[in-house]
């Protein structure tokens, strides 16, 4: 009659609870990653949101609403340690002034935010954005 274990039974034990910990050990990375990115878009919706509701208060002739590409003038804004940059494309449409404005943010997996010089250039950047899109009737 054997007691104990053999050899091979321990290495097998060992090599199924190595799995399962690497396996938790991935969900907990993947989940860590998530929750980063969940705060950083909430951040950016919020910023995005304060940018449009204030341009929207804000005569039809004013500067920041001139047809053309505007970078916000607080760039980089921080929230927490990452670093938020604001821009708006306004454009002409019948009814009034159409504003696109994008959030772009440095998440440290893909390319960095940084300070655009045209709608072009921030659409082919492969940094994390999100967009706005709004249209000022006119007066």
């Amino acid at each position: 009659m054997r007691k104990g274990l053999s050899l091979i039974e321990v290495l097998v034990a060992l090599a199924v609870t190595m799995a399962i910990f690497m396996v938790a050990m991935r969900v907990s990375i993947l989940s860590t990653r998530t929750s980063r990115y969940s705060e950083s878009l909430t951040y950016a919706s919020a910023l995005g949101h304060a940018k449009l509701m204030s341009l929207k208060s804000l005569p039809h002739d004013s500067p920041d609403l001139d047809l053309q590409w505007h970078k916000d003038p607080d760039n980089p804004i921080l929230c927490g340690n990452v670093p938020f940059y604001r821009f708006w494309q306004v454009s002409d449409v019948p009814i009034g002034k159409e504003i696109i404005l994008f959030v772009a943010w440095d998440d440290h997996l893909r390319e960095k935010a940084q300070g655009f010089g045209s709608l072009a250039s921030l659409q082919e950047s492969g940094c994390a954005k999100i967009s706005f899109k709004d249209v000022f009737l006119k007066e």
